[in-house]
């Protein structure tokens, strides 16, 4: 644990403490028997630890003691995406079954944007990486399946195929340019 105050995270996340108003949307994970929460800065990435008297930075080997494994970095469940990406294909697409358009997210804003829509709270083990611009999220199911989510109402049991695999999802893919 940081000792020195300063030292802990970023302005934003140290006046977020210190404000009576302050309620970290992106909790990452809940222990119900420890009565705390782990969440996650998206402006600086630091992992904070909130118990019901106070909260404070906590550093990786903090993490894997305290919460078990390791939390696995969304870019590795998110693969697939960064591969499309950083190959170049195009970011908005038509597709060829509803909700017939794609906008992916760039690579740098896959992580907070999955933190932002708080896929780990309300979708655990979905990975979010496009929207459909009309209030739609795509994501990669745990069994690596294409789904569609809503931005409100985000349950996987409000989930809607879209294809069975990244493999399959991609031939549906059809640039809007």
């Amino acid at each position: 644990m940081a000792t020195d105050w300063l030292s802990q995270g970023c302005e934003e996340c140290r006046a977020g403490v210190l404000s009576a108003r302050w309620r970290p949307p992106y909790i990452v994970s809940e222990s119900l028997g420890l009565h705390t929460r782990l969440h996650r800065c998206t402006r600086c990435q630091s992992w904070w630890e909130e118990n019901e008297r106070e909260a404070h930075v906590i550093f990786d080997t903090e993490l894997k003691k305290s919460w078990g494994k390791p939390l696995e970095p969304m870019h590795k469940a998110l693969a697939p995406v960064v591969t499309y990406v950083r190959a170049g294909k195009p970011l908005v697409c038509q597709l060829q079954v509803n909700p017939y358009s794609c906008e992916f997210w760039e690579e740098a804003r896959l992580e907070r944007n999955n933190l932002e829509y708080e896929f780990p709270r309300y979708a655990p083990g979905f990975h979010g990486f496009a929207t459909s611009g009309g209030g739609e999220l795509f994501a990669l199911s745990p069994t690596g399946s294409v789904i569609c989510l809503p931005a409100v109402g985000m349950e996987p049991t409000a989930a809607t195929l879209v294809a069975s695999g990244w493999g399959h999802f991609l031939p549906l893919l059809r640039s809007a340019a």
